[in-house]
């Protein structure tokens, strides 16, 4: 009787997995956790490569621990829904539009990995969320009268309330560092410390012989931005 019982389970077994390859499913199950730090090694590899390290960081903060153990071809957008929630948690508001696409992003790459290995099939792909057109996140900017008075406090008292020697001279230095940023709309941070000498040139007017200053930023491998 245990015998005929295990047969018919059998049966039943090879049944189910001839459904399951017939509607496209993988059978190769593989957690996220594998697959991730498989993204991982890879885009680190190419740190340099575009924004990796954004996608790196939003792989190790947010998507890791929350997908650890889940199989990546059982991941649902339910599951990604249930993401959102833990997200808003983790970071005490909504989350930007950028942040989003970023996360989005990271989680094609996790996505496609599995693809290309066989461990999961395009059927299987969920539903990312899209990021919403208003943005809840927006920094803030500072008004005319305030960039005026932050000025005038970097040029006054805040040199005055300096050490003569190396704490002065930072002191200038971060005030030429606010005024570069402020009058270009180069941003502070990676965009910021990638600038080199060789982006940056004079520009000479002709007719009036003012000079300006013309400063290149490399945004990806064949983009340049331009900022004066």
């Amino acid at each position: 009787a245990d015998l005929n019982e295990a047969k018919e389970k059998a049966y039943e077994l090879v049944d189910e997995v001839s459904f399951l390859q017939r509607k496209g499913f993988s059978l190769a199950t593989v957690t996220f956790s594998s697959v991730a730090k498989s993204v991982l090694i890879e885009m680190e590899e190419n740190i340099k490569e575009g924004n990796n390290e954004h996608y790196t960081y939003a792989i190790k903060k947010y998507l890791l621990p929350y997908f650890k153990n889940k199989h990546i071809n059982h991941i649902t957008t339910k599951d990604l829904i249930l993401f959102d929630k833990y997200r808003t948690k983790q970071l005490g508001h909504v989350a930007s539009s950028s942040l989003i696409n970023t996360h989005n992003v990271a989680l094609k790459k996790c996505f496609d990995h599995a693809i290309n290995d066989n461990k999961m099939r395009v059927s299987e792909l969920p539903k990312l969320q899209k990021a919403k057109n208003k943005d809840f996140n927006k920094r803030g900017s500072f008004t005319n009268d305030e960039y005026l008075k932050l000025n005038k406090f970097l040029r006054t008292d805040y040199l005055k309330q300096a050490r003569n020697g190396n704490e002065k001279d930072k002191r200038n230095m971060l005030r030429d560092y606010v005024q570069i940023l402020a009058n270009s709309g180069i941003r502070n941070g990676t965009e910021s410390a990638n600038i080199k000498w060789k982006n940056i040139e004079w520009i000479v007017d002709r007719e009036t012989k003012e000079k300006d200053i013309d400063i290149y930023i490399e945004t990806s491998k064949t983009e340049k931005g331009r900022r004066s």
